[in-house]
């Protein structure tokens, strides 16, 4: 562990971060990276992370890849990302899949996909009223285009979730 915090605070060093900063942890010196504009900095610090599984991890590698910040903008890796993290229940992430799948942006358009991942970030008592809010906003719009056949599938979908066959294994195979 000693060595790990030693490892950790020499690589911040490098990467020019407090030192005070990287003894919290990668996560957290990669969102204090992000917060300065130094997102290079932060997606070395959350690959690791997401590769390992980390939800929230994706979530923010993913929205790097999507906003064009550190990387190249890539919808498509963007959304490979964040698949991974709302299929383990990171409700952000989720409403941001939704969000992809209502535009088509690195997933096929689809709006039954759109409203079901919608409707499971609105419902999720863990990710936060802001995040429940912006869901519940986002899938009214997402529904008023679709039929009440396509709303009742995405209901039922939500409904039945987690599918079992698709929850993703710990490690990335990407």
């Amino acid at each position: 562990m000693a060595k790990n915090m030693v490892r950790t605070a020499a690589a911040a060093f490098l990467l020019g971060l407090p030192i005070g900063s990287a003894l919290a942890g990668p996560f957290t010196d990669g969102l204090n990276a992000a917060g300065t504009g130094n997102y290079a900095v932060a997606l070395a610090l959350w690959c690791p992370l997401a590769d390992h599984g980390d939800a929230a991890a994706r979530f923010k590698r993913g929205r790097l890849y999507l906003n064009g910040k550190g990387v190249e903008k890539n919808y498509e890796q963007a959304a490979n990302g964040l698949r991974k993290a709302a299929l383990q229940g990171h409700a952000g992430t989720q409403s941001n899949l939704g969000q992809r799948y209502f535009s088509g942006r690195g997933v096929p358009q689809n709006a039954i996909e759109s409203c079901k991942w919608l409707e499971l970030a609105a419902a999720d008592a863990n990710g936060g009223d802001k995040v429940r809010r912006e869901a519940s906003k986002s899938r009214r719009r997402v529904a008023a285009k679709m039929s009440a056949e396509q709303v009742a599938a995405a209901q039922k979908l939500a409904r039945e979730w987690p599918p079992t066959s698709s929850m993703p294994m710990a490690q990335d195979d990407s």
